[in-house]
């Protein structure tokens, strides 16, 4: 039907209750949304994806991951200001949200910011969704890094490789 039912640790937020309690001990469903068709956490942030392509946050918005001016605790679901979103992918400190036309956005920050990719901006927060790349089809986030498939089937990376995680036989960042 739409509506997101949730439990766990709340004490950022993440899980769409404005309450006082850090733990939220039996499933409970979060108030204001309807129409949900995905969810997704990591750490302390959570994204609802709607069937119309809005997008909605609750938690941390650290390094602006929600896209809205600055970064702060969101005790309950906030509508972001990006729109036409198919799909939402959040890592530590980043989402990344794709488009219905395959433009895929990136907000919050990853490795990649020390490596050019925000063309110049700079600063220690990037709280307004940026175009990362065209023609995506899918996409993941880690922490601190994202994958990234485009129409053409060529499989993409960037961000902190520290471990590996980019199967490219070395652990350089990019």
């Amino acid at each position: 039907d739409g509506s997101v039912w949730s439990a766990g640790a709340n004490q950022y937020y993440q899980l769409g209750f404005p309450s006082d309690s850090v733990r939220i001990y039996y499933w409970a469903k979060i108030p204001g949304l309807s129409g949900i068709k995905s969810a997704i956490t990591c750490d302390e942030s959570s994204l609802f994806l709607s069937t119309d392509g809005s997008v909605y946050g609750a938690g941390h918005s650290s390094f602006g991951l929600f896209g809205l001016t600055g970064t702060g605790y969101y005790q309950a679901p906030v509508k972001l200001s990006i729109s036409g979103i198919d799909k939402v992918s959040l890592g530590t400190d980043h989402a990344l949200y794709l488009a219905k036309d395959g433009t895929l956005y990136l907000a919050g920050r990853t490795v990649a910011d020390h490596k050019g990719m925000r063309n110049g901006a700079e600063g220690p927060s990037y709280d307004t969704p940026f175009v990362l790349m065209k023609n995506v089809v899918t996409m993941s986030s880690g922490a601190g890094f994202g994958l990234i498939v485009k129409s053409d089937g060529t499989l993409w990376a960037f961000g902190d490789n520290a471990l590996g995680q980019f199967g490219n036989g070395t652990t350089a960042d990019s």
